[in-house]
């Protein structure tokens, strides 16, 4: 979040306190986020919680816990179940952005019985879910990501211990907790609300 002047703000929920308060996007790589805080470049980030401590400096807020989801067509035999285990990978022609099973999304199944066989490597989302809505196989999508997917894509839950991903804001310890600072996690908060009950809609919706 920039403090350079322009009118700008939230547009739903919390009303931010400073009306000139700039809210440009930055993405990268939740370590990138991390190190970008703690060097000053930004005044908060939205990243995966590290599994070791943050960087000097940096103070992670909880903002939500995002469940995975297996995301395949909508004739797939699993379309609908509650869920799928740890016996999914065995037999599945999986979509990943690395040909490392267990790397990225996929790291939830590197120790199960049926390790993923990748069958194609993308990095970007329009290709991986153009292949997954072509019928050519299956992927792993954050539920943050739920909303946003086009209506030919089924969802699935992963039932696996590891598929979830703990969400926070990052921001600096010695100027990130003042009136701006907190309107806006409570913003992003309010949306995150908003995103786990489309999720859940998206969930219930018949295919």
């Amino acid at each position: 979040m920039s403090r350079r002047p322009k009118q700008a703000g939230p547009s739903r929920g919390t009303r931010m306190p400073e009306p000139h308060t700039r809210v440009p996007l930055r993405k990268a790589l939740s370590p990138g986020l991390l190190t970008a805080v703690a060097r000053g470049r930004l005044d908060v980030a939205v990243v995966t919680a590290p599994a070791t401590a943050p960087p000097p400096g940096v103070d992670l807020v909880p903002l939500a816990d995002d469940l995975l989801f297996v995301a395949m067509p909508p004739d797939h035999p699993l379309a609908g179940r509650p869920g799928v285990g740890e016996a999914m990978p065995r037999g599945e022609r999986w979509i990943a952005s690395s040909d490392k099973p267990g790397s990225g999304l996929l790291g939830a199944w590197a120790e199960s019985p049926g390790r993923p066989d990748i069958a194609f490597v993308a990095r970007d989302w329009v290709a991986k879910l153009g292949l997954v809505a072509a019928g050519l196989g299956v992927t792993v999508v954050p539920g943050l990501a739920v909303p946003a997917l086009p209506a030919d894509i089924a969802i699935v839950p992963m039932d696996h211990p590891a598929a979830s991903r703990p969400v926070a804001v990052a921001r600096p310890r010695d100027r990130g907790d003042g009136p701006v600072g907190r309107a806006f996690v409570a913003a992003l908060r309010e949306s995150a609300a908003d995103l786990a009950a489309e999720v859940l809609r998206r969930q219930r919706q018949p295919h």
